[in-house]
This record gives C-alpha cells, sequence and structure tokens, in this order.
C-alpha cells in the first residue's frame, strides 16, 4: 500500500515536472526567437537532467562525494530558476498575445467610429442642403444623399464583427479584472498586466519546486518502504539484523 501512494506521488511529480518542462521549452524558444530547435534540443535534455539528478542525489546523498553533492545540488536549482523563466516568459507572451488582440481590435473599431462620424456629419449637411428647399433638391444632391447612407450601412456591417470579437476577447480577461479588482479600486490596462505578472509570478514559484518536492517525496517513500519490508519478516516479526549479519 506505501509503494503504490509512492507510485502516484512519483507519477504526479513526473507530469507536472513534464509540463512545467514543455512550457519552460516553449517560453526559451520564444525568448531566444533566432534558435528554437537548438533551443528545443537544449532546454529538453537540462529538464530531464534535472528531474534525473534530483532522483538520483535523493538515494544516494549520504554515499555521494560533497564535490558532487553540492554541485548537483547547485545544478538543480539554478536549472529550476531557468524552468521557471521559461515559464514565466510562456504565460507572458500568452497573455501580450490577447493583449494586443485586445488593442488591435480596440484601434480598428475606434477608426470605423471615426468614419462614421466624418459620414455621419456629411449626411446631416446633405439632408439640411436638401430640406432647405426640398422642392427643388437636384438629382445630385439626392445621389449624394443616397451614397453617404450606402457608406454608412457598409460601415456599420464592418463595425460589427469587430464589436463581436471584441466583446469576445474582453469576456477572456474579464476573470483578470475581478483578480485585478481585489487588489486595486481602480482597474485599467496597466492594473490589469500587474495583476497578471503577480499571478504568474506566484505560479511560477510552486510549478517546478513542486514536481521536484514530489520526486523527493517519492525517492524518500520508496527507501523508507525499503527499510521496513526489510525490518520485518513474515507476519510483522522484527528480524535481528546482527544474527543476520553473524550469518553472513
Amino acid at each position: 500500500m506505501n509503494n503504490l501512494i509512492n507510485y502516484i506521488i512519483l507519477i504526479i511529480g513526473l507530469v507536472i515536472a513534464s509540463v512545467a518542462g514543455f512550457y519552460s521549452v516553449m517560453g526559451l524558444t520564444m525568448i531566444f526567437a533566432g534558435a528554437f530547435w537548438p533551443v528545443v534540443v537544449m532546454a529538453s535534455s537540462i529538464e530531464l537532467a534535472k528531474v534525473a539528478c534530483t532522483s538520483w542525489l535523493s538515494r544516494y546523498w549520504s554515499t555521494t562525494p560533497i564535490v558532487i553533492k553540492y554541485y548537483l545540488t547547485t545544478a538543480i536549482i539554478v536549472l529550476s530558476l531557468i524552468t521557471s523563466l521559461g515559464v514565466f516568459g510562456f504565460l507572458s507572451k500568452a497573455h501580450i498575445t490577447t493583449t494586443s488582440a485586445i488593442g488591435l481590435s480596440a484601434i480598428e473599431v475606434e477608426t470605423l467610429e471615426q468614419q462614421q462620424r466624418i459620414v455621419n456629419e456629411r449626411l446631416k449637411y446633405l439632408l439640411k442642403k436638401a430640406g432647405d428647399d426640398p422642392n427643388q433638391i437636384s438629382r445630385t444632391t439626392d445621389n449624394q444623399i443616397q451614397q453617404t447612407q450606402n457608406q454608412l450601412i457598409e460601415l456599420n456591417k464592418k463595425m460589427l464583427p469587430l464589436l463581436q470579437e471584441s466583446n469576445k476577447m474582453q469576456a477572456e480577461i474579464g476573470p483578470l479584472k475581478f483578480v485585478a479588482e481585489l487588489l486595486y479600486d481602480n482597474v485599467d490596462k496597466s492594473i490589469i498586466d500587474s495583476s497578471v505578472r503577480i499571478l504568474i509570478i506566484i505560479i511560477v514559484l510552486v510549478f517546478d519546486p513542486l514536481a521536484l518536492a514530489m520526486i523527493l517525496a517519492a525517492n524518500f517513500g520508496f527507501v523508507q518502504t525499503q527499510k521496513e519490508q526489510f525490518d520485518m519478516g513474515d507476519g510483522g516479526v522484527v528480524i535481528d539484523k546482527d544474527k543476520i549479519h553473524e550469518i553472513g
């Protein structure tokens, strides 16, 4: 039963480490965009090395030479920081992509709104011109009014999908606004960015370290289970270790 729990903890720890490693590799490729595949190979190899060294040190800590012991410990800490940096870059890129799309959509909507205001002003002018002498309205003025109305219809058709997309993206960042409102009174873009940064840092602080801690815990559990099995015979009878040595 103890080993089952240890295996569950180990598997979950490896899954978390794999997810963190994937996010880290993707994040590092975004930071070093000019060398995608070399970065993938390098980052993947150091992720595997970090997990392997963590598991190995937990088993052979007491018998490992001090130089190797503390070098590997330092390397694991540095590699964990690199993983955290990659995860931070990945999550930051995801947030920046969303906010950039929202900003671009807002610019497009603002541009169309300005065009609508200009066309509306032109339509008002033409209608006023036609209203001053409705009996003498020229065909040219009538055509201009129709053309202006058609322009408004076309602008409204362009505006509708942009507003729908903008509302959809605003709904996606809605939860971020609620998080920001827990920390700040007035919420704007800079406040949302600051709140997201804090949230990403919190995730980074527990993501990869949790995976390594679970791998350490699983290895410690395996060692303890082995000791218990060695100390206990069939039926729960304690084996006298001194007699075992004498027999040996």
